[in-house]
């Protein structure tokens, strides 16, 4: 037990839908291990919950730094951009060196997994069963296997 648990924590962990969203899953395992894994649905009511109100302000490090056309703000030349993306402009009226963030909120960034905090109370519901359920696994099989033969 103590050599498969830690295999199937990372194998869990794999497909909850943090280290690669749901979309590039494969379609076998996305089909039928995505919607069963536990550590989905921890995580979801998790970061949805923590990210939420949670503002985003990029470092110079995270900014993508591109160049306008000449005689255009970065504002003005990513307007139609910002209109449809998330994120916000470091620098709007400057000419040269544009700053582009990609996440303005916390809520920008699990929108693309796809998670929304209207399920975290369904996802803590979810797990607590998971949980219950498990347990009521452990107490079932010790008392199966400890129950005296008659």
């Amino acid at each position: 037990a103590m050599l498969i648990l830690p295999l199937l924590v990372v194998f869990l962990f794999l497909f909850c839908g943090v280290l690669q969203p749901p979309a590039s899953l494969p379609y076998f395992w996305r089909s039928w291990m995505y919607p069963l894994d536990p550590f989905r649905y921890f995580l979801e009511g998790l970061v949805t919950d923590i990210l939420v109100e949670t503002k985003v302000h990029c470092t110079a490090e995270d900014l993508y730094v591109y160049q306008p056309p000449s005689g255009m703000t970065c504002g003005e030349y990513s307007a139609n951009f910002l209109s449809y993306a998330t994120g916000y402009i470091d620098n709007p009226n400057a000419t040269s060196d544009c700053g582009y963030c990609p996440y303005s909120t916390g809520a920008d960034f699990y929108n693309t997994i796809p998670w929304t905090e209207d399920h975290r109370w369904r996802d803590f519901g979810i797990f607590s069963a998971y949980w219950v359920f498990n347990i009521g696994l452990v107490v079932l099989l010790v008392w199966t296997s400890r129950k005296p033969r008659r």
